[in-house]
This record gives structure tokens, C-alpha cells and sequence, in this order.
């Protein structure tokens, strides 16, 4: 007997024991009636009995869910329990066992195939052959790496992507990895994914050490493996350069391998650029979906209406309305078939001719989606509304159960809200993705090894909305009618994330790993917990925090102060001081000074880490006179914590800020009386993360003043602090590749300052600690893309001290390109320390060259990296120490003196505009710092490690005046930790 047949029969027997047990008890049936009312309105009253109301049922639901919801109906009704109807339960587990033994494969990997597929045969086939050809001859190679599917919205291009796939894992067994790229924007998000679905995970954060890691699985695939990347639009809008690097040398690398592995895309963009000739463009085929045919809309529209049935003409006037769009045309049909009179149709009709106003398909879509949307009972409009609050990203029942409808109440009715989302996506207006925490394989399920209702259990069904839904819903949100649903569903949506995000805040420094999945399954509706937290109201506030457990006054200032520390973890660097802002905003119009004063710190700290001081130095002014009234309105305990904290960023204004002597020492002194405040805090536990942040610090202006003792002292002091009083687990924390870093920058400066019997073996120090400190912070899987890239270029000075050249060079490429990724668009001193870091290696590589030709390849190379820091001045707003402004400017003219003179004049004008203020304050933010100090500004973000950037010579190994670029040996030590 077939699969399909096993299902026929199973569904039968369960419509034919639920039909008995209804008609022999007419209250069951008058309950189980009541509970589907906003299901099959429309029909309600005309339905008389049972089996009408099954008839009803079945042309609302499609076979699966309709089996789904009723198992989810019967089982809020308690039936099973209740009625004894042992074999009805038996049929709904015998029904669902037989449904996950279909395609299990395909089930698990997302790719399993929509039984409303039609059309598109000949597109099928010949994409099908692109990819499939000659993959399996022996040494030879198709031509085409890969396919793309592009096309507007609403075309259909997942559902052709996922055929395809279905077919050829069907026909010649392909191994299938699907990579949903739906709200991600990053080529890190993409690399990752994909590793993911090749089973060889990976915490990296930087694109270059995630390309590796996945050139490296590549390489030793030897099956048919189709890459499926869906939904790319978002990553090429965002990230489009970046992300046509890494498909050329994807493809460059299959090509030379001769690798069975392909490439298939979905995307809303087109990926091969008109008039450009690259790898791309010579090894992918991009296929435009248009709308279907006549006859293949005609047959999608009846296939998806059924089992009601149009005449040809209803099907013509519909499907031209339609603008024959597949999704459009589905939307329609679940319209269809809820209602059932001879004048439907018709109404429908004119329904849709009265909104036709363009054939433009947003146009199309956005009357069918309106038809659609005013069609549903009262009650679902209100419930679709609210889950706008998900965007566009992925969420799970309990989740949904928060913001459907009515929070708590909800929380004991899970199958009805199931039942909800299943009418949902009956009517095309959610997606559904099922996910299993435990991936069964296809064997183990067919030789019965896994118990049928333990599948079940593990899959976890993922709902979704439409791109196209979502922005057609956005317009709802606004209206009057809605608004009340909108703000009711961002209260049970804070409520209910509060929740993980204090897991998190309880975890993320002492248990990483934990944290890491925490915060990776719920990046984006963390991130929209903090954005909406911003406009809440302050009688709902203490109720969003104390979703978690009942919460006390100073747990509430706790909670607020641990916020920041999650948020700096999923807010892109443009977001955070917006949002952070908001936050102070909002708590100080609700009249909490004392959380409002926290959020103002976060906001400086943001400032300081930018480079804006003339920002930091107002707002530290402004705190400063506010403190005094704060602190006659609250207890010994906040006064101590909000005293050592604000007192913690003066100090880190005056380090990071002036790079005088007078200054650091200055800075000392603050930093000592905000340890000695933690010290009165209690309990200790709580506040020992924060004082181990201050021993660092001081630890890091010891260096700075060239007290490498006991700036070692202060650090190894911070990592035990974290050790012994926090304890965490397998001593695995958050911050200590930090703490280890800033001991490995003492030795690095020791080294560069060593005489030469002994510099290589200081170097050699510094080094080991700084692979250890590589290797946590990939361990603790939550690093962020700053301190990750602090870190890399660090150990790129090590490398260079070592003239370990290649190496050097691959880290400070890969600390240049998160940092980019980071900083965006925007000017920032960590970028333009990273592009001259990479342009003197470079440079040093050509000075070590064979031939003047290899040379010149270098020196063309890193005159590329010194354009762009010319261009990131110019951009200006970012704070740029004097000496290294010599610097750069020093290694851009000796590079121009060599290649191009022409040039260098116009670049020399450039610099002398610049220093003479030419496009005003606002591009012009260069300090000078004394010359009495060994070392200059710190370069830093919130969380960043130790940040040596390349400076001067020394004395010992300064280079000729004419000599393209300088080897650079003393290097500076800044913050490693940033302020949290």
C-alpha cells in the first residue's frame, strides 16, 4: 500500500469515528460547531448537521490541516479524556505517524514540495538540466555552478526552488542545503547558515574566517550537494559587494575542484549586473519568473479552490484579475472556498474589478490581499494584525500564543490558537516551516528506530508571515480600528521576550554557550523588544519586567541596568545610541531619575566609543549636575552602584579622550574611587563583573603610563576576580578573553621594545596568549564582530613583529572586514586603523618581494587601502590621534612618490584642505596628543579587546625618509574592555 493511500485510509476512519461521536451526542457537536465559529462563519447558520459540518470543514482546510486542527479541537474539547474514544486518538497518531514517514528527508530539510505545485514544466526542466548535467562523469564538470530564480514578489520563485530540489534529491538522491536568508542582511549570516546545514557549525563572526571554514567543508564534499540559498535579496541589498566576493570564489573553488556541490538562489534582485563580466556572470544562469500562462493559472486556481469547481469562464475573469500571479491566485482560492453560494463568485468578481485601479502586480497583489483580509471573520483581521509585531522572522507557538489575542488566557488553550494559525495559512496569509530539534533521518524513520509520537514531539513548527503580507499589514496597523490590537500585542510581545532576554542577561557572561543559541534563534525579535521598549508606558513597564517573576523596586533598577548589556549584543552599532537615548527619554518623562540615569551612561559610553568627545564631555557635564539630585532620592545601594559607575566613565572619558600623561593619571584616580564604591555594593556576586571592568582598566592605564608590571598585576587580578567570585561555568566567561588579551598586549610592547636576543621570545609570549584568547572568544560563540576584530588585528602586529608577513596579513584583513560590517557606511577610527594596518603589511610584503614586479603588485594593493583611508577622513566625524595622522599620511605620500606622482599632488592638496579646516568642524576632528607619551589614543568598542594599533618606529628600527612605508615595531595597548 502507498503512503497516500495509507493517509486516504487513515482520514476516513477518523471522519467516520468523529462523525458518529458527534451525532451521537448533540452537545459535543453544538460545542465542537461553537469553537470552529470563527473558522467557517460565513456558513454557520446554514449548517444543520454533522456532516455538513465536516463538508464545511474540508472545503476550509486542506487534508493535512484540516486532520490537525481536528486533533487540536477534539483535544481542547477534552474528547479523548473525557469520552473515552480510544480509537479515534489512535487514528489521529496513526495519521500523523504515516505524515512524517512522508518525505521525512524533505520534511526535515525544508524542502518538501507544495502539493498545489503546477506549471512551469518546461522551466523546470531545463533549470533541472543546468544543474544536473554531467555532475556525475567521471572528470568532467557542468559549466553552470549555479542557478538563480529572480523575479518580483508573489511569483512564485521558492516554490519552483523547492521543487526543484525535491526532484532532483527524488530521482538521483542530491544532498539538499537549505539556507532561509529571510531578515538576514549579512554575508556573515550566510556564511554561518551554510555551515550549518553542512553539519560543521561555526561562532565566528568575521567573513574571511567563515569563508575559510566553508571553503574548507566545500572541498571535502564529495556528494551531490545543492547549496539553496533562499531569499538572498535581503543580504544583496545590504551587503552586495561583500556577497558577490564570496559566490565568485564559492565558484571559483568548485570549478577547481571539480566539485559535485551547486548553487541555487531565490531572490527579488537580479544577481548578474548588466554589462559586467566576472565569475558570476560566466558561471550562473538567471531565470526571470514571469506570471503563468492562461492555462497554467486556470489549473492552479481550480487545484487550489477544490473541491468546489468554476466554470471556465469564473476561472478566466479571476485569474485576470489575478495578473495570473501564483500567489495571488492562491489567496483568492482560500477566499473561494470558504464561502459556498451560487452568487459568491460572481461577488468576488466585482469585488476585485472595483479595486482595480493598475496592472502594476503590487497593484494585483495588494487588492487580492485586501479581498482576502476584508473576507475574514472580525476576530482573525484583529489577530493577523497583531502579528505584525514578528516582522518577517520566523516564530513559534508560544510565542504567537503572547500576542494573538489575550496573553494569559491563551497560555492554556494552545491548540485553539494552533487552530488559528492553521486558518491562517489555509488562507496563504502565514507560512509554516517545520524544524526538528532532533533531525531524524529517513532510514531510522522508515525501519520504525524512532518511535512515532517522539518525532512528532521533537518537530517544532515555525510560522512566518509573507514578505508581501507583512508590508500589506504594516498599512493596517496604523489605522484606528487596529490600533488598540497593535498596542496590546507589543505589550504581550515585551512581556513575553522579557522573559528570554533575562535568561540571557542571568547567562550570558558565566554560561555563554547557553546564551549563544538563546540569543542566535531570537537576534531579531530581540532586537524589536528593544526598539518597541523605548515607547512603552510606565505602567506597563514593571509589568514587561516582571513577566520573569515578581520583581522588587531595586530589582527593577537591576534588570534596567543589565538591559544595555544584551542590547550592545543584537543592536547594529547605527541603532544603539537611538535607542539607548529613547530608553533615557522615556524613563525620565515616567520620572525615574535613576534608570534614566543609566540609560544616559550607555549613550556616553556609545559617544566615547565613536570618538565623538565634544558629545561625551556635554552629556558627562549634564549627568554630573544631576547626579547630586538623583542621589537624595535613592537608596545606599543604587547611590553606590550609579556613583561607581558614572564615576568609572569619567575615568573613561579622560583615558580614551586626552592621551596625556596628566591625563591618564588623572584617570587612575577615577577608576580607583569607582572600585572602592563597588566594593560597598552588595551582594558582591552581583557587582563582580563590573569591578573586574575597573582592574582592567587600571590595568590598561598602567600600560599607558609603561608600568608593564603592574599592568599585568591589575589584569591577572581581573581574571581572577572573574574566576573566584563569579565562578563560572567550566570557566568559560564572557569577558576573559578580554582580561588574557590585555597581559598578551604587555608582553607584545615588551617585545617591540626588547633587545633583539630577546624580542622574538617576548613576541612568542604574546602570541600564545593571544591564540588563547582567539580560541575563547570563539568558544563563547556570542563574541562580537568589534572585539573579534580587536583581537585579529592585535595579533596581526605579533605576526608582523615575527615577519610573519602572511599570516599577519590574513588576520588584519579579517579584523578590517568586521569592522566594516560593524561600522557600515559611517567614518569610523577602527575602520581607518585596520585599512592602514593592512596597507603597511602590504607595503612591508613589496619591500621583502623577489622582483620589482611582485613588488609593485603589493605597493598597487596597499595604495588601494590607503585611498580609503583618505576617503574615511573625509567622510570625517570620527576623533584621529595627530601621530598617527602623520602616519598615514607619511606612508600614503611615500607609496604615491613611488607609483604615481601625479597623484600625490592631488593628494597632498587633500591634506592640506583637511588640516586647514576647508569643509568645517564637522569634518575636521584631529587631536593632538603630547609627545611626552608612549602611547596615543585607544581604539575601541563597547566590548572590544586589546586594540594595539600600528604606530611609529622605534628608534632602534626607524626606516630611511625615502623608503616606501615603515616597519612598525613599538606598538600601542588600548582599552580591552569596553564599557558595558
Amino acid at each position: 500500500m502507498t503512503k497516500q493511500a495509507g493517509l486516504a485510509d487513515e482520514w476516513s476512519r477518523i471522519r467516520g469515528l468523529l462523525v458518529q461521536e458527534l451525532k451521537d451526542n448533540d452537545y459535543i457537536f453544538q460545542q465542537a460547531k461553537f469553537l470552529s465559529y470563527e473558522q467557517i462563519s460565513t456558513e454557520y447558520n446554514e449548517i444543520a448537521d454533522v456532516d455538513a459540518f465536516m463538508d464545511v470543514l474540508e472545503n476550509t482546510f486542506q487534508k493535512g490541516y484540516l486532520v490537525e486542527f481536528l486533533r487540536n479541537l477534539t483535544d481542547y474539547m477534552n474528547l479523548h479524556a473525557e469520552h473515552g474514544t480510544i480509537k479515534l486518538a489512535d487514528c489521529f497518531r496513526g495519521y500523523e505517524g504515516n505524515e512524517m514517514r512522508r518525505e521525512p528527508y524533505a520534511r526535515t530539510h525544508g524542502f518538501l514540495p507544495n502539493q498545489n505545485f503546477v506549471g512551469r514544466k518546461s522551466e523546470l526542466e531545463e533549470l533541472i538540466n543546468l544543474l544536473d548535467c554531467n555532475t556525475g562523469a567521471e572528470g568532467s564538470h557542468s559549466k553552470s555552478i549555479g542557478v538563480s530564480i529572480c523575479g518580483s514578489g508573489g511569483m512564485g520563485k521558492t516554490a519552483l526552488a523547492v521543487e526543484m530540489c525535491y526532484r532532483l534529491h527524488q530521482t538521483d538522491l542530491w544532498t539538499i542545503g537549505k539556507v532561509d536568508l529571510r531578515e538576514k542582511y549579512q554575508v556573515s549570516d550566510l556564511l554561518r547558515d551554510t555551515l550549518r546545514v553542512l553539519d560543521t557549525p561555526s561562532s565566528m563572526d568575521d567573513v574571511e574566517g567563515l569563508k575559510d571554514e566553508l571553503f574548507g567543508t566545500l572541498r571535502q564534499t564529495k556528494r551531490r550537494t545543492l547549496l539553496f540559498f533562499d531569499n538572498i535579496e535581503g543580504v544583496i541589498w545590504s551587503d552586495g559587494e561583500s556577497l558577490r566576493c564570496v559566490l565568485c570564489g564559492i565558484t571559483e573553488l568548485l570549478i577547481a575542484s571539480q566539485s559535485k556541490v551547486k548553487i541555487l538562489l531565490t531572490t527579488r534582485e537580479k544577481i548578474i549586473l548588466p554589462g559586467k563580466i566576472d565569475t558570476i556572470s560566466n558561471h550562473f544562469v538567471e531565470h526571470e519568473l514571469r506570471p503563468l500562462t492562461d492555462d497554467q493559472a486556470k489549473q492552479l486556481l481550480q487545484k487550489s479552490v477544490k473541491p468546489r469547481v468554476l466554470s471556465d469562464p469564473e476561472k478566466t475573469a479571476i485569474v485576470s484579475l489575478c495578473g495570473k500571479t501564483p500567489l495571488a491566485i492562491i489567496m483568492i482560492a482560500g477566499t473561494l472556498r470558504t464561502v459556498h453560494n451560487d452568487c459568491s463568485t460572481l461577488d468576488m468578481i466585482e469585488t476585485l474589478q472595483a479595486g482595480c485601479e493598475s496592472d502594476d502586480t503590487s497593484a494585483i497583489l495588494h487588492r487580492c490581499f485586501h479581498t482576502t483580509f476584508s473576507s475574514l471573520h472580525s476576530e482573525y483581521r484583529k489577530k493577523l494584525v497583531r502579528l505584525v509585531v514578528f516582522q518577517m522572522a520566523p516564530f513559534d507557538m508560544r510565542s504567537a500564543m503572547y500576542v494573538m489575542a489575550k496573553g494569559a488566557e491563551y497560555s492554556r488553550s494552545v491548540h485553539k490558537v494552533k487552530n488559528d494559525l492553521l486558518y491562517l495559512k489555509c488562507r496563504h496569509l502565514v507560512e509554516t516551516d517545520a524544524l526538528l530539534d532532533i533531525l531524524q533521518t529517513e532510514e531510522s524513520l522508515e525501519d520504525n528506530k524512532t518511535d512515532q509520537k517522539s518525532a512528532i514531539i521533537e518537530s517544532k513548527t515555525m510560522f512566518s508571515l509573507h514578505p508581501l503580507v507583512y508590508e500589506y499589514l504594516k498599512k493596517k496597523c496604523v489605522l484606528e480600528e487596529y490600533k488598540a490590537d497593535v498596542i496590546k500585542s507589543q505589550l504581550e510581545f515585551q512581556k513575553h521576550f522579557n522573559q528570554k532576554v533575562q535568561a540571557a542577561v542571568n547567562k550570558y557572561r558565566d554560561d555563554p554557550m547557553s546564551t549563544s543559541r538563546i540569543i542566535e534563534e531570537n537576534r531579531v525579535h530581540f532586537a524589536q523588544f528593544f526598539c518597541t521598549l523605548t515607547e512603552i508606558e510606565d505602567s506597563h513597564y514593571e509589568d514587561v519586567l516582571s513577566s520573569a517573576g515578581p520583581i522588587t523596586g531595586f530589582d527593577v533598577f537591576w534588570l534596567t541596568k543589565q538591559l544595555p548589556e544584551i542590547a550592545n549584543l543584537v543592536l547594529h552599532s547605527d541603532k544603539k545610541i537611538e535607542v539607548f537615548l529613547k530608553m533615557a527619554n522615556n524613563r525620565k518623562n515616567c520620572g525615574h531619575i535613576d534608570e534614566s540615569f543609566l540609560w544616559d551612561l550607555e549613550v556616553i559610553k556609545e559617544y566615547i566609543t565613536a570618538g565623538a568627545m565634544d558629545l561625551a564631555e556635554t552629556n558627562i557635564k549634564r549627568l554630573h549636575t544631576e547626579l547630586t539630585t538623583i542621589i537624595s532620592q535613592i537608596g545606599n545601594d543604587i547611590q553606590n552602584y550609579l556613583g561607581a559607575n558614572f564615576i568609572g566613565v569619567r575615568g573613561l572619558f579622560l583615558w580614551k579622550g586626552q592621551g596625556s600623561t596628566e591625563k591618564y593619571k588623572q584617570s587612575l584616580d577615577f577608576f580607583e574611587k569607582s572600585m572602592s564604591l563597588y566594593e560597598k555594593c552588595s551582594p558582591k556576586e552581583r557587582f563582580a563583573a563590573e569591578k573586574a571592568e575597573i582592574v582592567n582598566y587600571i590595568g590598561c592605564v598602567h600600560f599607558n603610563l609603561q608600568d608593564y608590571e603592574k599592568s599585568v598585576e591589575y589584569h591577572q587580578m581581573a581574571c581572577d576576580v572573574i574566576l573566584k567570585e563569579m565562578k563560572p561555568k567550566d570557566n568559560v566567561h564572557f569577558d576573559l578573553p578580554t582580561y588574557l588579551a590585555n597581559i598578551g598586549c604587555v608582553w607584545h610592547i615588551r617585545g617591540n621594545n626588547a633587545a633583539e636576543e630577546t624580542r622574538k621570545e617576548y613576541l612568542q609570549k604574546a602570541l600564545d596568549i593571544y591564540n588563547r584568547a582567539v580560541c575563547i572568544d570563539r568558544n563563547v560563540n556570542i563574541s562580537t564582530r568589534v572585539r573579534h576584530a580587536n583581537l585579529l588585528k592585535n595579533r596581526s602586529d605579533v605576526y608582523y613583529g615575527l615577519e610573519k608577513y602572511g599570516k599577519a596579513l590574513d588576520d588584519a584583513k579579517k579584523a578590517l572586514d568586521l569592522r566594516k560590517t560593524h561600522y557600515g557606511e559611517k567614518a569610523s577610527i577602527e575602520v581607518i586603523t585596520s585599512l592602514h594596518q593592512v596597507g603597511y603589511v602590504l607595503v612591508q610584503m613589496g619591500r621583502e618581494a623577489v622582483n620589482e614586479n611582485e613588488a609593485t603588485a603589493y605597493f598597487r594593493q596597499a595604495e588601494t587601502y590607503y585611498d580609503s583611508v583618505r576617503e574615511q577622513l573625509h567622510c570625517g566625524g570620527c576623533h584621529v590621534d595627530q601621530r598617527e595622522y602623520n602616519i598615514y599620511k607619511k606612508e600614503y605620500f611615500n607609496l604615491l612618490g613611488r607609483l604615481n606622482k601625479n597623484k600625490l599632488k592631488k593628494v597632498e592638496f587633500f591634506f592640506t584642505d583637511y588640516e586647514e579646516g576647508r569643509w568645517g568642524n564637522r569634518h575636521r576632528a584631529i587631536r593632538s596628543v603630547s609627545s611626552d607619551t608612549g602611547s596615543a589614543d585607544s581604539d575601541s568598542n563597547d566590548d572590544s579587546s586589546s586594540d594595539s594599533s600600528s604606530g611609529d618606529t622605534s628608534e632602534s628600527r626607524e626606516s630611511s625618509e625615502d623608503s616606501v612605508g615603515e616597519t612598525p615595531s613599538k606598538r600601542r595597548k588600548t582599552e580591552e574592555k569596553g564599557v558595558e
